[in-house]
């Protein structure tokens, strides 16, 4: 099953017979609430088999009373992984998965009307090892003007039928071939858990094993922005947090390194002369600037965050 890198093997494709919807949770009862209420609609109107894996990644189980009132409605399943580590929920999910096919959503976003039903009807029209859709964002209160200028929050989009490329990858929104789970004991790696990266680092393994992944816009989800997340503290520890999991993804590289390094020092030189041009431009270098000093900080093997910001 193995694949070289560049291979394609697309012909290994498979007639989808059922789906299993995955959502690994942490203390969001509302959100899930409503990422459920949206699923059980939906998934009743399928004319396939599917059920709902909800991995609950708080020990108290905070997930588990608005989970239990899905009811009869739909199949689903409820676990717990008591230690906050978003891999191991993540690995749990997807392995008690029962059916061929697994869409991934993370528990603050919520998907559109037809979501599954675009899913498999692309997949029908353009055989691949997963499809990816996406994920627009939904402001809770008016972001700062600097958060709408920079967008910050606006995910690229493609054409679609487009194939990706492990950058333009993640979980918030995909539905992927449940074998691709099991190439690896561990799909989702422990050790990036907490920084994140986890889901990066899954895909481009896949990717240099030759499997294709295409775009479908039409496959679309909606994530919640709190208030929180607009913050310049939030951003520049996101950025910390991603340049230290980029960098902890790949082995000890001298040149990427001093790329860095190089950035670094353009960056701390250019900032004051940012500020000439208005605060969104000022903060937007700031946060790249954070980006370099996590993947130098990671290159170096330290580590200054111990958990991911939520």
């Amino acid at each position: 099953m193995l694949m070289n890198q560049g291979e394609d093997n697309t012909d290994k494709t498979k007639k989808i017979t059922g789906i299993s919807v995955c959502i690994c949770t942490y203390r969001r009862p509302i959100k899930l609430k409503y990422l459920l209420e949206h699923l059980v609609d939906q998934i009743s109107d399928l004319e396939i088999k599917a059920e709902i894996i909800i991995v609950d990644n708080d020990y108290q189980q905070s997930a588990k009373d608005v989970v239990e009132k899905i009811g009869n409605k739909i199949l689903y399943k409820y676990l717990c992984e008591p230690i906050k580590n978003i891999s191991l929920a993540r690995n749990k999910a997807v392995r008690t998965a029962q059916y061929d096919f697994i869409a991934l959503i993370d528990d603050d976003e919520y998907p559109s009307s037809d979501w599954l039903k675009n899913f498999i009807s692309f997949y029908k029209l353009y055989p691949c090892h997963g499809v990816l859709g996406p994920v627009r964002p939904i402001f809770e209160t008016e972001p700062p003007a600097w958060i709408s200028e920079s967008s910050l929050f606006q995910r690229p989009e493609f054409k679609s039928g487009t194939r990706l490329k492990p950058e333009h990858m993640r979980t918030g929104n995909a539905f992927i071939m449940k074998e691709l789970f099991y190439l690896d004991d561990n799909p989702f790696d422990p050790n990036l858990g907490l920084t994140g990266g986890e889901d990066v680092d899954f895909f481009r393994r896949m990717f240099r094993r030759g499997y294709k992944f295409l775009w479908c816009n039409e496959a679309e989800v909606y994530e919640f922005i709190p208030s929180t997340r607009m913050s310049l503290n939030y951003q520049l520890s996101r950025a910390l947090s991603r340049g230290l999991a980029q960098s902890r993804m790949r082995p000890v590289n001298y040149i990427s390194l001093a790329k860095s390094c190089l950035a670094l020092g353009s960056y701390l030189i250019i900032l004051p002369f940012s500020a000439l041009f208005g605060i969104s431009r000022f903060n937007t270098y700031l946060i790249r600037l954070f980006d370099h000093i996590g993947k130098i900080l990671g290159y170096l093997k330290l580590n200054p965050i111990k958990n991911r910001p939520e």
